[in-house]
């Protein structure tokens, strides 16, 4: 991202949280400071009052200049009443429910979704650029260990190491349990991590918290709808914070996967709109915007992959979407006419793993149908077992084994051994 959108369409934060202020206008840093100092929120004329010697002579009028720096600042977020907070501050005592795959837990790290990315490191959609921050994380129960952010996979993601390894091991953790994030000191950048099994999960308590974040979420985009076609994740992320939404010690699921289930919302490449929204005046078809990104999975069975390419992990922060010609037809928890389809018990759980793969990390529009999942695996199967056999594969072979694992989700080294002898 360039610097000239730094003013002009991103949001600058704190000099407390390592970042630069100073290619912005004095005020705009003065109300960041006095946002971050203050322990209730304030008004527009509060912003006013104890910014006044550091706001231009300008025709203009002081509560017009204030307005647009706070619509520059990512971290300044609407309150609600005319009042604003500051989300480091806000995101003290919050919880996020973050569902773990058998990756994360082998190789020590997590994906993270907006909501994540914004938690870990509330200065990053500033500029959409990482600044070295490193966190302290507190694993319950065990070691204190440092924390930051990499790309893993085209996406950013929080590298935890060997560490969290031996943790999530030793308490006997595996994909599809629980990791509960709690935020200690976001601006101090000190988080805790909790290990809950999935047998643990009171899902009646669970469900309420989703249900009521989606309505919140469709709310917030409701009230916002003139400043914003698609609201950014990541901007509706930070209001949800501001509205309360994760301050239970039982958050809700996944935040696009909620959206997905629960909400009137629709999914668009970075943000969200009512799906009553789409196609009105000003909005291009969902197809057409889809059909711009580039698709180097077109060939695949019918299947289109959008996504725009890794040149530069911080241009390209949330990577890639899965997008169909063909009008999803119905919900992506549910595999229907299980008999018809002919699928085993142990294939279902495969391709139930893929689901939850694909909600977690935000692809969410359309996923590959049961029958092309497992083609797809059984090619990818024989791929490896053409390994296994020859101890090596041709070039052609390798690109096209590396192709299957990123769309279907699946790392070929734990495939199951029953699998590739079938």
């Amino acid at each position: 991202m360039s610097n000239s959108l730094l003013v002009n369409s991103a949001k600058q934060t704190s000099t407390d949280e390592n970042t630069n202020v100073g290619i912005m206008p004095d005020y705009f840093t003065s109300i960041a400071n006095v946002l971050q100092t203050v322990d209730q929120p304030v008004t527009i004329d509060e912003l006013v009052e104890r910014t006044a010697q550091y706001l231009p002579s300008a025709n203009e009028k002081p509560q017009a200049l204030v307005r647009r720096a706070l619509e520059k600042l990512y971290q300044a977020v609407p309150m609600g009443q005319g009042k604003y907070g500051w989300l480091s501050n806000l995101l003290q005592n919050n919880w996020i429910r973050h569902p773990l795959t058998t990756e994360e837990t082998e190789q020590g790290f997590l994906l993270m979704d907006e909501l994540e990315h914004a938690a870990f490191f509330p200065q990053f959609f500033q500029t959409h650029r990482s600044n070295g921050r490193v966190l302290k994380v507190d694993l319950l129960g065990g070691p204190t260990i440092e924390a930051e952010a990499y790309i893993e996979r085209k996406t950013w993601s929080l590298k935890l190491g060997a560490e969290f390894v031996r943790w999530v091991e030793e308490l006997g953790g595996q994909g599809r349990d629980d990791l509960l994030i709690w935020v200690n000191d976001a601006r101090a950048g000190h988080y805790t991590l909790r290990l809950q099994p999935r047998e643990a999960r009171v899902d009646s308590e669970i469900q309420e918290r989703n249900i009521k974040l989606a309505l919140m979420a469709e709310e917030l985009i409701r009230q916002n709808r003139h400043q914003w076609d698609v609201m950014p994740t990541w901007e509706l992320a930070a209001r949800l914070v501001a509205n309360g939404a994760f301050m239970d010690m039982t958050p809700p699921d996944d935040l696009h996967c909620i959206l997905h289930q629960y909400s009137l919302l629709h999914y668009s490449g970075s943000g969200y709109m009512l799906k009553s929204d789409i196609g009105h005046a000003g909005q291009a078809p969902i197809s057409e915007s889809l059909s711009a990104l580039s698709d180097p999975y077109e060939h695949l069975h019918g299947t289109k992959m959008s996504h725009n390419p890794l040149v530069n992990p911080e241009n390209d922060p949330y990577q890639w979407s899965l997008a169909s010609g063909v009008e999803e037809t119905q919900e992506l928890w549910q595999v229907s006419d299980v008999e018809e389809l002919a699928i085993g018990s142990e294939d279902l759980t495969d391709y139930d793993s893929y689901l939850d793969s694909l909600c977690q990390m935000g692809l969410i529009d359309s996923p590959l149908s049961p029958d092309q999942f497992h083609l797809l695996q059984h090619e990818l199967e024989f791929l490896v077992s053409l390994e296994r056999q020859f101890g090596y594969l041709l070039p052609e072979q390798k690109s096209r084994q590396k192709e299957l694992k990123a769309l279907l989700l699946i790392d070929a080294r734990i495939m199951r051994d029953d699998d590739l002898e079938s």
